[in-house]
């Protein structure tokens, strides 16, 4: 590097903006690469080229694909997965939605 500033002397400025850049953005630094906002036109999503697919999500209202797959309980999802071997990406495939938890007052005595 030239001019490099990540380093131990400049810590109080890099977690500035560090801070400044989740402020702005939430999920900056979460783990993902994906935008979530890919624009697949010929692979149904379902190939490495998607982002959302490659990240192991599934595509979201921000993506302009055309005839999409990658979306909760598609079995052509489910199908590349499990032949892929992606037991992660499988088990966002086949995610179900929380059930809600007991309300306390339901057994409660009056």
């Amino acid at each position: 590097c030239v001019d490099c500033h990540n380093s131990p002397m400049f810590e109080d400025i890099r977690n500035k903006a560090i801070a400044d850049t989740i402020a702005k953005k939430p999920r900056a630094f979460d783990g993902t690469i994906a935008s979530g906002a890919c624009k697949c036109k010929n692979t149904f999503c379902l190939k490495k080229y998607c982002e959302c697919y490659s990240a192991g999500i599934l595509c979201g209202d921000k993506c302009k694909c055309v005839d999409c797959k990658n979306y909760l309980g598609s079995e052509e999802l489910i199908q590349k997965r499990r032949k892929d071997g992606d037991m992660a990406g499988l088990a966002a495939a086949t995610a179900v939605a929380p059930s809600p938890a007991p309300s306390v007052m339901a057994g409660a005595a009056a």
